[in-house]
């Protein structure tokens, strides 16, 4: 099969012969440079404004496991998989208040519950726990509304204030607003190190 093909065999046996030669013996690919120049502080930073921040807070993952930075590597994992314990989330933590967004609270027949009296005011406003992904994943499906669910939060309003809702809603411009003050938060504790 070869043998009748020789210049075939000794080509594929000296392209062969390269990649060995390339793989153990040279200078890295530009590849391999490339990426770890985008694994880099300032390869992040470089690309904050280009990529989605899901890809970004990837990357920051990354370069804090090389740099063996645990506290940006938890934060970096917390905001792009979401504030929940399953991610590390500490039971002595809050999600930050730079998630906190407002909300319209929606029962089985999408009627919205209407709270207008001051000191209940903060039922109105929660800190989304979701993770960017999922935020960029929402965004993605062009709806003004994003609508999530809290049973939690559910259950507190059931008992406290006897109405039954099922989900509540915020606006993309909020969901916007998270991801905008998550990318300024990764240009500065980048910035800082």
């Amino acid at each position: 099969m070869y043998l009748d093909e020789p210049y075939t065999f000794l080509l594929g046996l000296i392209g062969v012969g390269i990649g060995l030669i390339r793989r153990y013996f040279l200078p890295k690919s530009i590849q391999q440079e490339k990426l770890e120049n985008l694994v880099s502080k300032n390869g992040i930073l470089n690309s904050i404004y280009k990529k989605d921040l899901s890809d970004i807070l990837s990357l920051v993952v990354v370069f804090a496991k090389k740099s063996k930075n645990t506290e940006l590597e938890r934060w970096a994992k917390l905001e792009l998989h979401g504030w929940f314990s399953e991610n590390g989330m500490l039971e002595t933590e809050i999600v930050p208040e730079y998630r906190s967004v407002s909300i319209q609270h929606y029962d089985r027949f999408n009627c919205s519950l209407l709270i207008t009296q001051k000191k209940l005011n903060f039922i109105n406003e929660t800190r989304i726990r979701n993770g960017i992904r999922e935020i960029e994943g929402e965004m993605s499906k062009n709806y003004d509304v994003i609508y999530a669910y809290d049973p939690n939060f559910i259950e507190t309003l059931k008992n406290s204030l006897n109405v039954n809702v099922i989900k509540y809603g915020f606006t993309v411009s909020s969901a916007r607003s998270i991801i905008e003050k998550v990318k300024l938060l990764v240009v500065y504790k980048l910035s800082s190190l």
